[in-house]
């Protein structure tokens, strides 16, 4: 005959203390995936921003928002890291890039000089500078390199500043081209000045054309030429003074999964409609 003696009062209390202990633990593991994605809990890196629609540029509520934004945003929490926004013009970002105080930047290109003092990260997206023009004037623009504006009839407008490839460059030291050139400081008064027919093209990288055409509601107004003007990667870049190579590692394996996954094309598509 096997006799149960009574559970003692504290071992009973233990047993129930390890029951709801391995239960809230249960829960736990159930809740940990979901809390472990809040960009709180993330160990964060900071950058910084400059007005640059429709790269970074605060919307009608005041959010920073951009396609920079969100593509370092969308890369940021892929590899486990949060984003804090300072804003700086970008040669103060450059300098502070170089200390250490500000550990990444988006939307730059590749120059050996700026290696000295960052990492680059895989390429998240392409620039490509096309050539605008009014609707249905391409065929009269025979024009096949920037080369050929000189003594053409045409002038074309550009951005003080920008950077439109090493063709453009190296033109840019050529008075006879330079007479077939307009600068503006920055908005939107290129595109004005070609559909009121005060120039007669407009350099510009696709994302910005596509923002001002659609903010002046005139897109139809306005056709691509096909001439080749350039085109480059852009990156994400870390300080070496102040960021582990490790980190840098991390966001490469999140662009490529966030590449394969589709995220950063829709990211992108969405800043081009």
């Amino acid at each position: 005959m096997t006799i149960k003696l009574p559970i003692p009062f504290f071992a009973r209390i233990l047993i129930l203390g390890k029951q709801r202990l391995a239960a809230a633990f249960a829960v736990g593991l159930v809740l940990l995936p979901a809390m472990g994605t809040a960009a709180q809990d993330f160990p964060t890196l900071t950058t910084a921003w400059e007005p640059w629609p429709p790269y970074q540029y605060l919307d009608e509520d005041n959010r920073l928002t951009g396609l920079d934004v969100e593509l370092i945003e969308a890369v940021a929490a892929s590899a486990g890291y949060s984003m804090k926004f300072r804003k700086l013009p970008w040669k103060r970002h450059m300098e502070h890039l170089k200390r250490g105080s500000v550990q990444v930047a988006a939307g730059i290109s590749y120059t050996v000089k700026r290696t000295k003092f960052l990492f680059y990260s895989r390429p998240c997206r392409l620039e490509t500078v096309r050539l605008y023009v009014r609707r249905g004037e391409t065929a009269a623009m025979q024009l096949t390199s920037l080369a050929d504006l000189i003594g053409s009839p045409f002038v074309i407008g550009v951005q003080a500043g920008y950077y439109y490839g090493p063709l453009y460059e190296s033109l840019k030291s050529k008075a006879r081209f330079l007479d077939h050139v307009e600068e503006i400081e920055a908005g939107d008064a290129n595109f004005r000045k070609l559909i009121l027919k005060r120039i007669d093209g407009v350099l510009s990288d696709t994302y910005v054309a596509a923002a001002t055409l659609r903010s002046l509601g005139d897109a139809q107004k306005v056709e691509v030429h096909p001439m080749t003007i350039y085109s480059d990667r852009i990156y994400f870049v870390f300080s070496k003074k102040s960021v582990d190579p490790k980190i840098v590692e991390a966001f490469n394996r999140a662009i490529e999964r966030e590449t394969l996954a589709g995220t950063l094309q829709a990211i992108i598509g969405k800043w081009l409609e």
